[in-house]
């Protein structure tokens, strides 16, 4: 066993006493039952380590060297501010406990703490919590076992949320295992716009967050999400967002991944109905000694189904950047129609990229491709820049902008744009003012 192995393998240690001695909650039969699934899953896999082919990038010795305490069971609501003029509701996961919960005046959008349906009305979620999102590595596993509460948001049928909702994932101090946990559901012929904000934490020291986001759309309806992650150079995340899409409806998930010691976002969506289809758009800007990890599924398992996924990173420095998606088709799959591309722009010699996009087709009537690219700036578009008296390091800013620019204009909150815009060339180290 190397030094890697034997530092997670203490973390390991550690969550299973957490799962030992955990205290036995008064729930549903049915969420005790899945509880006790994730707990037999990480006594059968463990946490992953450097091994496990899916986890072979990351330096997870980073993690488990750390001394972890699990997070308080309640945050200081103090902490969390709410507005509600530009949202049609605002919640937090501050250390993982959902705060805030103001909701504007929009019949047929309910936002409840899971732990208050559990009491009141279980039924209502037990078709999707813990099931949607079922665990796919020890993280997740431990997200399932050990889950305090979570935010559950339900827009009913036919219902269009005119205002994106809004919620605010940050750790408020250093040196916890945090365990956000999100349910939404969307009734036939609904729309919902999403906006997770993962925030850097209050505190410029070591954390661990491991969300988990379950994603359920109804028949005919649209969910629109997107997640700005904007980490500390000492905080790690390696969250799930798990979509379950019906017939004919729709899911688009636009992606911006700024920064932070270890960021890893697993995206799984299953395509169920006839004439589901999904947009996966990312954009993931790295530099100093940063990792980005995205892992990408898309499942088709109903006929007529669409996927169009487009990932773009910039990478700088000394980061790294991986990309792993795979798109699935099922046998009886058929007209399935999915493409998927990721490209990278590397600005430095000592700038990494791994990049694995897959097909796995079961059906013969479809149309998929799918394809990757990692380059530099083009030599003779800096040279020409720089012949109409621009300065060499202008010049690469705009080149960089351009890169960036299609992936930024794709963004389906248009007011967003000029804040990513922004937060792009901050974290890029630009000085001077760019045209965008």
């Amino acid at each position: 066993m190397n030094l890697a192995d034997a530092q997670v393998s203490m973390l390991e240690r550690t969550s299973r006493e957490w799962l030992r001695t955990a205290e036995q909650r008064r729930e549903p039969t049915w969420l005790s039952e899945r509880r006790q699934q994730a707990r037999d899953y990480f006594h059968s896999h463990g946490l992953p380590n450097s091994k496990h082919e899916s986890f072979r990038f990351l330096p997870l010795n980073a993690v488990a060297s750390k001394q972890l305490l699990r997070a308080p069971a309640s945050a200081d609501e103090e902490n969390f501010s709410v507005n509600l003029r530009n949202y049609s509701a605002s919640i937090g996961l501050l250390d993982g406990v959902p705060v805030g919960g103001a909701v504007a005046t929009q019949p047929g959008l309910n936002v409840n703490r899971a732990t208050q349906l559990l009491a009141t009305e279980p039924q209502r979620i037990e078709p999707f919590l813990g099931r949607v999102a079922s665990p796919i590595n020890g993280f997740a596993a431990m997200g399932l076992a050990l889950f305090e509460d979570a935010w559950v948001v339900r827009v009913g049928t036919g219902i269009e949320v005119q205002l994106p909702l809004e919620v605010v994932v940050r750790q408020q101090q250093g040196g916890f295992w945090t365990i956000p946990r999100l349910l939404v559901i969307l009734e036939p012929r609904s729309r919902l716009t999403l906006l997770e904000r993962q925030a850097a934490a209050d505190v410029d020291a070591f954390g661990l967050t491991t969300g988990v986001f379950e994603l359920v759309i109804g028949a005919g309806a649209e969910l629109t999400h997107v997640r700005l992650a904007t980490h500390g150079g000492e905080q790690a995340e390696l969250s799930v967002a798990a979509a379950e899409v019906q017939a004919g409806g729709r899911y688009h998930s636009w992606v911006g991944s700024f920064g932070g010691g270890l960021t890893r976002l697993d995206t799984q969506v299953r395509l169920v109905g006839a004439g589901a289809g999904v947009v996966l758009d990312g954009l993931y800007v790295v530099r100093h000694r940063e990792l980005v990890d995205h892992h990408t599924a898309i499942f088709h398992e109903s006929v007529n189904t669409t996927a169009d996924e487009t990932y773009r990173g910039i990478v700088d420095d000394e980061a790294q950047a991986v990309f792993d998606g795979v798109i699935v088709v099922k046998p009886g799959a058929q007209q399935t129609n999915a493409q998927q591309y990721n490209r990278n722009l590397v600005l430095s010699d000592t700038a990494i990229v791994h990049t694995k996009p897959q097909l796995e087709i079961e059906a013969d009537d479809v149309v998929c491709n799918h394809g990757a690219t990692v380059g530099r700036l083009d030599t003779r578009q800096l040279f020409y820049l720089q012949s109409r008296g621009l300065s060499a390091e202008y010049a690469k800013h705009l080149l960089t902008v351009a890169f960036a620019s299609e992936l930024i204009e794709r963004c389906p909150i248009p007011q967003l744009i000029p804040t990513i815009q922004r937060r792009v060339a901050s974290h890029l180290g630009h000085k001077e003012a760019l045209e965008w």
